[in-house]
């Protein structure tokens, strides 16, 4: 018997195969949960945000609002 047919054997007799993976001590589910976005983390997509300086220059100034203008120099992950 090769040892992949016997590992996936001694899983499924041991009952392995329907405990929920680990991952860092907590289930995959619980897992899940903590990285993704609770309500209210996610509002910043729903602004109109502009991609153009002078487009949003000029909306702002009609509507007497400040400009947020974000700039970046290198990789977003931080590997420069």
């Amino acid at each position: 018997m090769k040892f992949r047919q016997l590992l996936c054997f001694s899983t499924l007799l041991f009952g392995g195969a329907n405990a929920e993976p680990e991952v860092g001590g907590r289930s995959l589910s619980e897992g899940i949960k903590v990285v993704r976005p609770s309500v209210g983390e996610d509002a910043w997509q729903k602004i109109g945000w502009r991609d153009g300086l002078l487009t949003a220059v000029d909306e702002a100034k009609k509507l007497h609002r400040p400009v947020l203008l974000w700039t970046m120099n290198g990789n977003p992950c931080g590997e420069t």
